[in-house]
């Protein structure tokens, strides 16, 4: 849970960065952080999805998770072509890592008790 949280947090701080820099260099070197963040963030959350799940659920949850991850990222073209006919590139990166940073929080302090009561747990 801990590297879902700083993957999607470190993606928040970097697209702060990159709507500071001036440099294509240095764009391009925080666009590569920004990407490994969402990897590990990524990377983690299915897993931890099956980890909480029972083996007779498993293929249904991972469908859900499926179709979800991929509502998402059309969903989130179109929230990036909207906002960026309205905002420059700039503001579009500060605004986006300005408003994941309480997001990303509020979900990491709302999982802490679920994770801890799975970590707890007996094995069965």
């Amino acid at each position: 849970m801990w590297a879902i949280a700083a993957g999607f947090a470190g993606c928040a701080v970097v697209c702060v960065g990159i709507s500071q820099v001036g440099s294509y260099h240095v764009y391009a070197g925080l666009a590569m952080v920004l990407g490994l963040g969402n990897a590990v963030g990524n990377g983690a959350l299915g897993p931890l999805f099956l980890l909480r799940t029972g083996e007779d659920h498993r293929g249904r949850v991972i469908a859900t998770l499926s179709g979800f991850f991929s509502s998402a990222s059309i969903f989130a073209l179109f929230l990036g072509g909207f906002v960026g006919a309205w905002l420059p590139p700039r503001m579009v990166f500060l605004a986006g890592g300005l408003l994941a940073l309480p997001v990303v929080a509020v979900m990491t302090i709302l999982a802490v008790p679920s994770a801890r009561s799975v970590a707890s747990a007996p094995d069965g």
